[in-house]
């Protein structure tokens, strides 16, 4: 009833091997539990300006499912501004394959002092690093803020880039960001085609005209320079949210809303404007549920799945009503698959008695 379209893309054929494994190199970093669920790694950077990911790829062709492992993974940069960013402040977020000869995939630079983003790519005609596109920044820098810079990938050409609020890619209505196709959810699920149900027209982001995929995607780095610092990076098939949100489950929820695939245009009480449509990071279905305007749901029964969901399914989790946090950091044992509303878990553990009687109390 609300408009929410909990369907996702399940990725055929996905294995335990192609499960995305984190190396973490040569820079510091320690691990706590953080305002994610079910990320494939969430990591607290300690003010860095310089880091890298690295991505492991099966060298068994019967084993490599890569392309199908990068479906709607998402890469949520954090950081923080420290100092005055109008000068000299840059930040720089790349993704790269293991090619000697074409190894950019894409990367896209923030410039304070300029107050603009850019993106490159290596063409796939002239195989040259080239400038894709450029924008002015909706929000300036600011001294003392935080900020998010997230890379959500679909397909190995289709990718978005974000920071903050903004989609750094051109708005839907330019011929050259997006295009129209025919889509058959049921065929993407390998059930039979429904004529006159299935088909379905949608907007999507243009395929990038880069002679490198995500399909073959290595590393993720980061450089900063100036003021911004970058203070925690969550990635996979998931949300996040940043830290000082995890005691305001509602700040939580409309922090991703904003970042995510919803119409602005569409009505929905307490979110109207919010969303990016098709330059959206997440579906709305997956931002976490409150029992009011400062409390989790104990029980969160829509987490993204992932490559080990049971086919159609999401996942359901414990979680502390406090902080939206898997109960005791401990997702194997506190979640479960939840296909068609069959999760069993009751969450008692989770359960707090006087702030759901404060809910009650606060709606008479």
């Amino acid at each position: 009833s609300s408009g929410i379209n909990a369907e996702w893309p399940l990725r055929p054929g996905a294995v335990v091997e192609s499960m995305l494994a984190v190396v973490l190199g040569i820079l510091a970093t320690f691990h706590a539990p953080t305002s994610a669920i079910k990320c494939y790694n969430d990591t607290n950077l300690d003010n860095l300006q310089d880091y890298e990911l690295e991505i492991p790829h099966s060298s068994t062709p019967e084993e490599y499912k890569s392309y199908w492992r990068n479906w709607h993974n998402n890469y949520i940069l954090f950081g923080k501004f420290d100092g005055d960013p109008t000068v000299g402040t840059t930040i720089e977020v790349g993704y790269y394959a293991n090619s000697s000869a074409i190894s950019l995939i894409s990367r896209v630079v923030v410039d304070c002092e300029a107050n603009t983003w850019t993106s490159y790519l290596v063409n796939n005609v002239s195989l040259v690093e080239v400038l894709y596109q450029t924008g002015e920044l909706n929000t300036s820098c600011t001294e003392g803020e935080r900020f998010d810079l997230w890379l959500h990938t679909m397909q190995p050409l289709m990718i978005n880039w974000l920071y903050g609020d903004q989609y750094m890619q051109y708005n839907i209505t330019d011929e050259t960001s997006t295009e129209n196709f025919l889509r058959n959810h049921r065929n993407n699920r390998h059930e039979p085609y429904v004529p006159g149900r299935d088909a379905k027209w949608r907007n999507r982001t243009v395929p990038l005209p880069a002679a490198t995929g995500t399909d073959l995607a290595t590393r993720y780095t980061v450089h900063t320079t100036g003021a911004a610092y970058v203070t925690r990076l969550a990635f996979g098939e998931c949300v996040a949210w940043p830290d000082h949100m995890s005691s305001n489950c509602s700040a939580a929820a409309a922090w991703i809303v904003q970042r995510s695939g919803r119409d602005p245009k569409d009505p929905l009480p307490g979110y109207n404007g919010y969303g990016m449509k098709e330059f959206g990071a997440a579906d709305i279905a997956f931002a976490p549920k409150c029992v009011n305007d400062i409390y989790y749901n104990n029980l969160q029964t829509m987490i993204h799945p992932d490559e080990f969901s049971v086919i159609g399914s999401t996942w359901c989790c414990c979680v502390g009503m406090l902080t939206g946090k898997v109960y005791q950091d401990d997702p194997d044992k506190w979640c479960q698959t939840n296909k068609h509303g069959s999760c069993k878990l009751k969450c008692m553990e989770t359960y707090q008695h006087s702030l759901w009687q404060e809910t009650s109390d606060t709606e008479q």
